[in-house]
């Protein structure tokens, strides 16, 4: 029988030193872009907060209108005080002059700072984020005769809600709402 003589020979394994520096400089182009992305979707997630508390903030102000009662005493609704329209758009020539507007200002935890105003007011309250317009009006409905039976009052509103507060600083976003509420 004869020997079987084994080769002793070294195979190279391994990386080399290029396909090395390719491989990391892969992985760093991958790294930057997911870095780059990381910061937009930071921005887009605030403003999304944002919208949702502005969203929350009208529609508070919307529930707030409509829980009102029709036989109110005191002619404003109950939470925000806002007075109620009574004055009546009444002509097709100038269907805006029953328009009241009011200002309400809210920091980030939506809560109202101050009272409503009418008109821009002359300062900002501290800590507000957010401003509301409201836009209320009285409309009346006749029917085609003009028997107390075919006419029916309704009370619109439309609610603004942007931010930031400041007066000097264009809006970054807003929410608008229009609705009806007290109808009889």
């Amino acid at each position: 029988m004869g020997k079987q003589v084994r080769s002793l020979t070294k195979s190279a394994s391994g990386f080399s030193l290029i396909e090395t520096v390719i491989a990391l400089a892969v992985i760093a182009l991958a790294f930057i872009g997911i870095i780059g992305l990381l910061g937009l979707g930071l921005a887009n997630n605030q403003t999304s907060s944002q919208q949702t508390v502005a969203t929350n903030i009208a529609a508070s102000i919307v529930a707030d209108l409509r829980s009102t009662p029709s036989y109110s005493t005191t002619g404003k609704s109950p939470r925000y005080s806002l007075p109620l329209p009574t004055t009546v758009a009444a002509t097709p020539t100038m269907p805006l002059s029953g328009v009241s507007r009011y200002y309400l200002y809210f920091d980030n935890a939506q809560n109202a700072l101050g009272a409503p105003t009418v008109g821009a007011p002359s300062s900002i309250p501290s800590g507000a984020v957010y401003v509301a317009y409201v836009s209320m009006t009285k409309l009346v409905q006749v029917g085609p005769t003009a028997t107390s039976s075919l006419i029916q009052n309704t009370d619109m509103a439309r609610i603004v809600v942007t931010w930031p507060a400041q007066g000097n600083t264009p809006a970054t976003g807003n929410v608008d709402i229009i609705t009806q509420f007290r109808i009889n």
